[in-house]
């Protein structure tokens, strides 16, 4: 291999039996640019180590477009590097990319792709489930001990600080300044001790991840900064742990909305109360809550600094997870839960597409907490204003709990960015209330260890009739051949049942369809699926799982979950 591919990329040929197989390239800082039956196009950095039966194609050159073409030979000027059947993929400097088309016939030439999100989602997702004695474990040591004074007590304290009333990023200790203005406080490292300490007396051995800002005068540094991310660790049960999952927020604040706070920021006050004290409070007590949990996945504290300045602390994170192939499975960021502008207690999750998966494990998981928080899902690739969208342009799942997502709406907060961004305007109801879900959620992500739940079993008459029951419901015909005109019937005992739920999902937990049925007043309501999912494709063959759900009178859940083969 030449020494430029050596230091660059390189195009893989991956040959694969499942698409579940492509996986780890995913995970690699890889990317999967076409799929074939049997093979993949992988581009990867030239010093992965090719697994058995990868092939080597040749370097990915910097400012090339690459394209398939089929038909005539490739004219001067185009690489090719693989050849399939009667196509050829060809590369071509950016400036004579006009000549991929007079490599093929009128119409033969189509542009190489990043196909990786979206066909191998359902394989990357991890199967999320949650069994009776996890959330039994959870309910007992993270919803029962949850404690608001604690939680109210730590917005308090961050607000204050010390008596700073800031914690904007660049009042720290290590300031170089260049341009004779005077050095700020130590306001920022105040609270980044404090947060350590915190994590110190839950038992965890907090640690720094170090960046540098700086500010310039046109083309001169006028100004070095030195920040900090704190960071603690609860590692998995076992030293192979299945990935880590991050929980996040921003301790630092500013208010930047105060009538000259661009000359005063070292004397104006900058509380953060709800933005993003009410976060960080979230982070610290899930940290303490979880001490309590052994858990199959690592979970990673990580207050940020500089996110008021640019997201700049989690970019500088996200990229060092980046380059080090850190296996992060999840990232939940948590920034401003302290507002509840029309007493909904409504609490917005935000995703992106890569992201959806986690989305829909999230509200899964809500519907087996007792809360009185609302729920509000959103699919937003465009919401990037908070921690986890540098780990969205990464290419890691992440997701954004907050109380408002519309900063233009009435219902924003009003005093965000500005001095009276203060302890006694939090409404510890509603915050304490979030965050105790919150810390829930992800206690059930990480998956705590626990007696696994008696399993029933269909009993031999039943696979016989192709039928399969569990706790009285049943999903007939089962096998469903998809794309037939018999519909899979779903049906259930409705009782006293008031409030109905099915949904189906894959056997990697990506969920397919859902509909929320009003009972009838007939002993057997049926709901019906057509076989399409949730975007109006047709349901690919596989083992699925349909879950139906209903509640009666009082809130009293019942379950029953039914294993149905999807034929084509």
């Amino acid at each position: 291999m030449s020494a430029a591919a050596q230091e660059g990329r390189v195009f893989l040929r991956v040959p694969y039996g499942s698409p579940s197989e492509l996986v780890p390239y995913t995970r690699a800082r890889s990317q999967v640019r076409h799929l074939a039956d049997g093979w993949a196009l992988v581009e990867a950095p030239a010093d992965t180590a090719p697994r058995s039966g990868d092939v080597v194609l040749g370097p990915v050159r910097p400012g090339y477009v690459y394209a398939w073409t089929k038909g005539l030979a490739p004219p001067p000027g185009v690489d090719t590097l693989f050849v399939w059947r009667d196509y050829a993929l060809v590369g071509a400097p950016r400036d004579q990319a006009h000549r991929l088309h007079a490599a093929a016939a009128l119409h033969r030439a189509a542009p190489l792709g990043v196909v990786a999100d979206r066909a191998l989602l359902p394989f990357a997702a991890p199967d999320v489930t949650v069994s009776i004695g996890q959330l039994d474990i959870v309910s007992d040591r993270v919803l029962d001990a949850f404690q608001p004074a604690r939680w109210e007590a730590s917005v308090r304290a961050l607000a204050d600080n010390g008596g700073t009333r800031s914690r904007y990023a660049l009042r720290v200790r290590d300031a170089v300044l260049l341009n004779g203005h005077p050095g700020p406080d130590d306001a920022a490292d105040i609270a980044a001790d404090w947060i350590a300490a915190e994590f110190a007396s839950y038992g965890y051995t907090p640690t720094e991840h170090l960046f540098p800002y700086s500010l310039f005068n046109g083309p001169e540094r006028a100004a070095t900064f030195g920040m900090r991310n704190i960071i603690a660790e609860h590692p998995a049960l076992r030293g192979d742990g299945e990935g880590v999952i991050l929980l996040v927020a921003h301790y630092d604040t500013k208010a930047s909305r105060t009538p000259e706070w661009d000359t005063r920021w070292r004397d104006i006050r900058a509380p953060g109360a709800d933005d993003n004290a009410s976060g960080v409070a979230t982070v610290l007590e899930a940290a303490r809550l979880l001490t309590e949990l052994r858990l199959a996945h690592t979970v990673r504290f990580v207050l940020f600094s500089g996110e008021e300045l640019g997201l700049i602390g989690s970019r500088h994170y996200a990229d060092a997870m980046a380059r080090a192939d850190e296996d992060i499975v999840a990232v939940i960021n948590v920034d401003m839960i302290g507002h509840d502008a029309l007493g909904r207690f409504d609490l917005h999750a935000v995703a992106n597409g890569q992201s959806r998966w986690l989305l829909e494990a999230v509200e899964s998981i809500r519907r087996v907490i007792t809360s009185d928080v609302v729920l509000v899902p959103q699919v937003d690739s465009n919401l990037t204003f908070s921690d986890h969208a540098p780990f969205w342009w990464e290419g890691y799942s992440a997701l954004l709990f907050t109380e408002e997502t519309d900063i233009e709406s009435g219902a924003f907060y009003e005093h965000y960015h500005t001095a009276n961004d203060t302890a006694d305007r939090v409404d510890y109801a509603y915050g304490t209330e979030a965050a105790r879900l919150i810390c829930g959620i992800v206690a059930l992500l990480a998956a705590p260890d626990a007696p696994p739940d008696p399993t029933p079993l269909p009993r031999g008459d039943e696979e016989k009739d192709e039928v399969v029951r569990v706790l009285n419901a049943v999903a007939y015909p089962n096998p469903y051949v998809v794309g037939s005109n018999i519909p899979l019937r779903i049906a259930y005992p409705a009782g006293s049942a008031v409030d109905v739920r099915a949904e189906v999902y894959t056997a990697a937990g990506r969920r397919v369809f859902t509909v929320a049925p009003s009972p009838t007043t007939t002993s057997a309501p049926v709901v019906i699926w057509d076989g399409r999912t949730q975007d109006g494709t047709l349901a690919p063959p596989g083992l699925y799982f349909v879950r139906v759900e209903t509640r009666d009178r009082v809130g009293s859940p019942y379950v029953a979950t039914l294993r149905v083969l999807v034929a084509p």
